[in-house]
Formats: structure tokens, C-alpha cells, sequence
């Protein structure tokens, strides 16, 4: 089942029959956080400009819209198709993740080529923080 609001800012409506979805466990009350914190929540869509392979690595840049941008920041943390990742390069309209190997192989990260669409999580410190900047606006409006 999937709400509207999925729909909307996500990718889920273009998913066929035995298409490959990342998967992960949502932390149990008490576990150890070693990570970022991604809730699951989508905020849009982004696009893959390029996927420049490395030796031990791969770079994939990525289209921002103007909602999401602001809330990208060098060495944040992004989610991308529900993969937490580590923002490593960042622009006006574009980000980049570093992906190592081991990501590659076990997420569907190493399958992403130019025009793909993935789906984009951002920060969600970043997204409280734009949300009191705003409300902070309406108070002393």
C-alpha cells in the first residue's frame, strides 16, 4: 500500500513487478545509533548527472531541486533510495556521494546510471532547522 503523499514526492510510482528495492530494519528502543538518523521519509526525487567510477570508489552527482538544496550540506547526511549516505561534494543545484565498494555490490546503489530517478531524504536536523528559520519569519512578521 502506498498513501498519495508517497506518491507525490517519490519514485514508488514507477516501480514494476521484481524491480530491486533497498531494504533496511528500522532501529529497535535501546539500540546503538553508529550512523545517520533516516527515518523514511522522502522529500522528493532527485536525478543522476553523472556516475564516475574510481578504484576504489564511485562518485554519482545528482540533480537538486530548489526545495531540497538548502537542506544538502557538504558531509551531511543524505538517503538516497533509503541508503544513508555521506554527502561529499555539494553545489547550488547538485550534490555528490562517495560510494565504496561494499555499497556498490549490496545496495542498488551500483546499478544507478545518468537519468535515473532516486528517491532523496534529506538531513532531518536540517529539516527542523528550516522549519524553526520559517516560523521564526511568521513570529516577527
Amino acid at each position: 500500500d502506498v498513501m498519495a503523499e508517497t506518491l507525490r514526492h517519490s519514485t514508488a510510482g514507477q516501480w514494476v513487478v521484481g524491480q530491486s528495492v533497498n531494504l533496511e530494519r528500522a532501529a529497535a528502543v535501546g539500540d546503538r545509533l553508529g550512523g545517520h538518523i533516516v527515518q523514511g521519509h522522502i522529500d522528493g526525487t532527485a536525478e543522476v548527472l553523472s556516475v564516475t567510477p574510481g578504484e576504489k570508489w564511485s562518485v554519482i552527482r545528482l540533480s537538486l531541486s530548489p526545495e531540497i538544496a538548502p537542506l544538502v550540506a557538504m558531509k551531511g547526511s543524505i538517503a538516497l533510495d533509503g541508503v544513508s549516505l555521506t554527502v561529499s561534494g555539494v553545489g547550488g543545484d547538485w550534490c555528490e556521494v562517495s560510494l565504496i565498494p561494499e555499497t556498490l555490490e549490496v545496495t542498488t546503489m551500483g546499478a544507478l546510471q545518468v537519468g535515473n530517478r532516486v528517491n532523496v531524504e534529506t538531513d532531518i536536523v536540517a529539516r527542523h532547522v528550516q522549519r524553526l528559520m520559517e516560523m521564526g519569519k511568521e513570529v516577527s512578521a
